[in-house]
């Protein structure tokens, strides 16, 4: 899931909390445990660092 939509999510799930979807949640992620589907993030073997950044802004340069 992109970065974008993950945060996105992640909003959703405040403004809906609940014990019920906790427990929804819970049981989800025991069912990707036992099958292993969608565990790696395509090319990656996990999710591709979060950059904030759009990708036509220019590169900043690390600092040493």
């Amino acid at each position: 899931v992109p970065w974008d939509k993950r945060l996105a999510l992640d909003i959703w799930y405040v403004d809906n909390r609940s014990l019920l979807l906790d427990l929804r949640i819970l049981g989800m992620t025991f069912a990707r445990l036992f099958t292993r589907a969608g565990v790696t993030g395509g090319n990656h073997a996990t999710m591709e660092p979060f950059n904030p950044e759009p990708d036509d802004a220019p590169a900043r340069e690390e600092e040493s």
